[in-house]
């Protein structure tokens, strides 16, 4: 079994319990460490696939943000760029990361998980 810890961003946002607050057209960059229980951890190798979703409402169809890692450099890592936020709406979301592993098995390493996009005093 797979399960996740967010390792933490570079940024200033909030992460509780795999809660994310973002504010809106700010840069996140979060490296997931995916620990497999008694086996430690598990860096992502060619031929994986990480993705991250982000939609409104769980059963919406379509997604508002999708970011998908196939290289690991340096970790398990996803940015989110501020174009990426711009035009959302402020307010809750849901997102979950799922990763699919070179021989096909596929883990959601984190479940459903509320996402908040937080206004802002300054704007560029």
């Amino acid at each position: 079994m797979i399960f996740i810890l967010w390792k933490g961003g570079k940024n200033l946002l909030i992460i509780r319990k795999n809660y994310i607050g973002l504010t809106k057209g700010d840069t996140a960059e979060f490296d997931v460490e995916i620990s497999t229980g008694t086996y430690g951890t598990y860096k992502c190798v060619t031929g994986d696939t990480l993705v991250f979703s982000l939609k409104k409402m769980i059963t919406d169809t379509v997604y508002v943000m999708q970011k998908t890692v196939t290289t690991f450099p340096d970790g398990n890592i996803f940015v989110i760029h501020p174009s990426d936020t711009n035009s959302l709406a402020l307010g809750l979301y849901v997102y979950d990361v799922q990763v699919t592993l070179a021989s096909s098995a596929v883990y959601t390493v984190i479940p459903p998980t509320q996402f908040e996009l937080l206004n802002e005093v300054t704007t560029a």
